[in-house]
Parts: C-alpha cells; sequence; structure tokens
C-alpha cells in the first residue's frame, strides 16, 4: 500500500477551512440573543422640561426629550453598580431591551440616542454608546474622556446633573457633539 502524503498548503488550507466552520458556528451562538427583557432592566424615564439638550451628528441637530436611566453591574468591578443615562428624540417603545433592541431603533430611523455610563464611585463618566441612523450599520462606542459630566445624586431618590463634550468628537469619520441638562428619579433599589 503507499503512503498518503499531504503537502503543506493542503494541511494548511484544510485547518483553515475547519477554523472558518468553527468560527462561524460561534459566530451563529455568539449573534443569538441573550434574552434580557426591558422589565428585568429597572428604568425611569422623564420627558422634558426636566430633559433640555441637543446632540449634533454630522452636522444634523436632534433635540433630547426623554432620558431613561437604569443600574448595571460595572464591567470592571462586579461589585459595583454604574450608571447609565440613556437621552433620546423619541420615547423608547415598551417591552424594548435596552441591550439589543436600541440598535435596531436607531436604525429605523425610530430614535436618536446617546448612553452615558457614569461611575458614582469615581464620578466620571466611564464610557456610553451613540445609537444614530447616521453613522450607518455601526453604533459608536467610547470610553472615558469624551464626554463631561457634572452630576449629583440628591438624597431624595434624585439625580440631576449635565452631560457635554468639550467640542466636536471625531468617532470614525463620524462628528458628534452634545449637551444636554437633566432632572430624574433614580431607579427603585432591587429589594
Amino acid at each position: 500500500m503507499g503512503k498518503i502524503r499531504f503537502s503543506v498548503p493542503v494541511i494548511f488550507f484544510c485547518l483553515v477551512f475547519c477554523l472558518l466552520i468553527d468560527c462561524g458556528k460561534q459566530k451563529e451562538e455568539s449573534q443569538a440573543p441573550i434574552q434580557t427583557p426591558a422589565e428585568e432592566v429597572k428604568s425611569t424615564v422623564q420627558e422634558a422640561p426636566d430633559v433640555d439638550g441637543t446632540f449634533v451628528m454630522n452636522e444634523k441637530t436632534t433635540p433630547f426629550k426623554f432620558v431613561y436611566v437604569w443600574e448595571e453591574k460595572s464591567l470592571l468591578d462586579s461589585s459595583k453598580q454604574n450608571l447609565h443615562f440613556l437621552f433620546t428624540d423619541n420615547p423608547v417603545p415598551e417591552g424594548t431591551d435596552f441591550k439589543y433592541g436600541l440598535t435596531s431603533l436607531s436604525r429605523e430611523g425610530k430614535i436618536h440616542a446617546l448612553e452615558a455610563t457614569y461611575s458614582p464611585d469615581n464620578g466620571n463618566i466611564v464610557g456610553g454608546k451613540i445609537f444614530h441612523e447616521g453613522t450607518g450599520n455601526m453604533n459608536i462606542s467610547f470610553s472615558q474622556g469624551n464626554l463631561e459630566g457634572q452630576i449629583k445624586i440628591l438624597e431624595d431618590g434624585i439625580v440631576e446633573g449635565e452631560i457635554f463634550t468639550e467640542e466636536p468628537i471625531d468617532s470614525f469619520d463620524n462628528i458628534w457633539e452634545v449637551r444636554v441638562k437633566f432632572k430624574t428619579s433614580l431607579p427603585d433599589k432591587e429589594e
């Protein structure tokens, strides 16, 4: 019987093919939505006049009229909670999944929104996201330093403040800036 010989290119092709099949399966699994119903996100919503601000994306100005606020564990330290503020021009439909449902709403032009993640521990905006159909098929995520904030958490369960950019920000050739003042109640603490 003769030996079967494999050349290096054939072995390399087989490895790449197997990796592509495996990565495709992982991609399908990772794209399956994780169920996080909106009712699990303890949030409150406040409509104007307690929200006043504008968001400019690629020279298109959007007035913000709504603010949603919720708590989530910090990505850096799961023993700590961050506050997430979502400023929008239109109300988020009831039952929307706040983790995964905002992207489709923005791509359809139903909302224009900016999410700011605030760390009460260090008093900084530590990141956020932009949901806007003007960015094409991507949302823009940003890290600490793009947004400034002056946020006060009052003893009566009220949070108020201002979130802004010092100057226009260039994110992947999308030029944006924001300035919004708000006052809303904090979400109820879980018992």
